[in-house]
């Protein structure tokens, strides 16, 4: 069984830490506390007491429903392509629908292909296809390189919005 915990600010630099090793575009330390002082929760997955990841989110309630925001959602690199993503999808799912939640809403790489596939089999859908949203590693390789002069450096690939209706 997996629980979520709410984590606490000193616990954002270990999930930043651990994201670093787990995926080719982790979010910084940085970016994860200034969208929880925004507003966003972030939540510590777990198995009795393994931290195997965490998932931000923003809940924003709406004049006729409740919505949230999937921001980001990380398994960590010793706990992947073992069900945890799946199980604690289902974990947030059941939380969010606790809170009256009635819709998801997240954004994913078209690249992604294992979350796409985490979040088609709890029920999400793509709704829209947001065009050369995410910069790829490529190119920030060749800002950090120094690329010559004319040398294109922006590279971006697709991002597919997805929606999950809560029943």
């Amino acid at each position: 069984m997996i629980n979520l915990v709410e984590a606490t600010p000193p616990q954002l630099a270990m999930l930043a830490q651990q994201e670093a090793q787990a995926s080719a575009y982790p979010w910084s330390l940085s970016a994860l506390r200034t969208s929880v002082e925004a507003g966003s929760t972030c939540y510590i997955f777990q198995r009795n007491t393994t931290v195997l990841g965490y998932a931000l989110l923003q809940i924003n309630e709406a004049v006729q429903s409740v919505q949230a925001e999937l921001l980001n959602f990380v398994v960590f690199k010793d706990h992947q392509q073992r069900g945890n993503g799946l199980a604690a999808m289902q974990s947030i799912y059941q939380h969010l629908k606790a809170q009256s939640v009635t819709e998801v809403f997240l954004e994913v790489r078209a690249t992604n292909i294992a979350a796409q596939s985490i979040y088609r089999a709890c029920g999400f859908e793509q709704i829209d296809v947001r065009k050369n949203y995410y910069p790829v590693q490529e190119a920030k390789q060749k800002r950090q390189q120094g690329a010559s002069a004319g040398e294109p450096v922006v590279s971006c690939e697709d991002a597919l919005c997805m929606r999950l209706v809560l029943t």
